[in-house]
């Protein structure tokens, strides 16, 4: 399994909402359930231990190691990218359902993609496009494009450090939301 997530505010809240949101979905995940049942159960239970108006997107998936297939369901996160073997950049899907933890009415879907050899998958948070120059310019998802592309060749853990550096000297050292990024390489 992975999984990305980045919950709404900041501050205290927020933290524990998240370790609240990692127990659950930790649990979950050891019931074999696929990823938008698993979302359903922790939206149910997440809602029903809500002290304040908190949410969290979702990137969940199950990788399948031998032949790169991945199933999913995406909660209101940004859709992941996939690098393909020539460096070119594109899409992996969309959402497939809501935010997790506000809509009791909220549902899930699985979807299914695949990596070929010697593709990436690479998730993130909004920490990375969505940031802010001193002079308050943003990032933009084009410029977060151009890093993947100019860098697809690059091992996962290199390129999530130059991403990291590169958006931490764009804010001029002065962050004002994470920074997350997960980087899945299949090899063969």
């Amino acid at each position: 399994m992975l999984v990305i997530a980045d919950v709404s505010g900041k501050g205290t809240p927020a933290a524990l909402f998240m370790a609240v949101t990692r127990t659950i979905i930790r649990n979950l995940a050891n019931t074999g359930e696929s990823p938008a049942q698993i979302l359903d159960d922790a939206n149910k239970l997440l809602i029903e231990s809500r002290t304040q108006p908190i949410f969290v997107t979702i990137f969940l998936g199950c990788y399948h190691t031998d032949n790169g297939k991945i199933i999913y369901a995406n909660a209101g996160h940004h859709p992941p990218y996939r690098i393909g073997d020539q460096g070119t950049i594109s899409k992996f899907g969309e959402a497939t359902g809501t935010i997790v933890g506000m809509l009791n009415e909220a549902r899930y879907e699985n979807c299914e993609g695949k990596l070929d050899p010697n593709e990436s998958l690479v998730l993130y948070t909004d920490g990375l496009p969505d940031a802010r120059s001193p002079e308050g310019n943003r990032y933009g998802q084009e410029n977060f494009e151009i890093l993947l592309s100019t860098n697809a060749v690059k091992a996962p853990d290199e390129l999530c450090k130059i991403a990291v550096n590169e958006v931490t000297a764009f804010q001029a050292g002065n962050l004002i939301d994470d920074i997350t990024m997960l980087v899945l390489r299949r090899n063969k």
